[in-house]
């Protein structure tokens, strides 16, 4: 029984932290390090569907660095950094998802690049999204931390019931 719940807790904390390190850095930089979910499959088969890539901001990009970027309509893109070109008199990207036949259409400039990718973990971003549902919110942390505090008052109330049956004892002593 003191085995399970030894894994338990190391697990329930292990996810806890990760949960908490993925939502943060998918909002800020933490330690320089950001974190994306890859939503579409343009990057496929180096970056499935569903993989979290964390990148990490660099002054010197190289050909061959995936790296991830602002577009021009907003969106954020993670392709491979394939040529590097000068459009008049400034250094731009030319990107291309692994999976695409050509190109991307719109050249990048640097400063509209996040970072590159330093990691990536296959199809936990799918977790991750599901966390940042309302359901996924109560199912994942909400439930288990429940779960854990109720297991703790369990035995708190354990040792209180220990530590009253000891002085019920002593003073049962006592008198006789």
């Amino acid at each position: 029984m003191r085995f399970l719940k030894i894994t338990l807790q190391t697990v329930l904390f292990i996810f806890f932290v990760y949960a908490a390190f993925i939502l943060l850095t998918s909002r800020v930089s933490v330690f320089g390090i950001q974190s994306m979910v890859v939503l579409t499959g343009s990057m496929e088969p180096t970056i499935p569907v569903g993989s979290i890539v964390f990148i990490k901001a660099d002054q010197n990009y190289q050909e061959k660095d995936i790296i991830t970027f602002t577009n021009k309509a907003g969106t954020t893109v993670t392709h491979r950094l394939v040529e590097k070109t000068d459009s008049s008199g400034n250094m731009m990207f030319r990107t291309k998802g692994d999976a695409n036949e050509q190109p991307d259409s719109e050249l990048v400039s640097p400063r509209d690049v996040l970072g590159k990718s330093i990691l990536f973990i296959p199809y936990l971003g799918r977790m991750t999204q599901f966390l940042k549902t309302t359901p996924g919110f109560i199912g994942l942390i909400v439930v288990p931390a429940l779960i854990f505090i109720g297991y703790e008052f369990l035995n708190i109330k354990r040792e209180i019931e220990k530590i009253t049956e000891k002085r019920v004892l002593e003073k049962v002593k006592a008198e006789n």
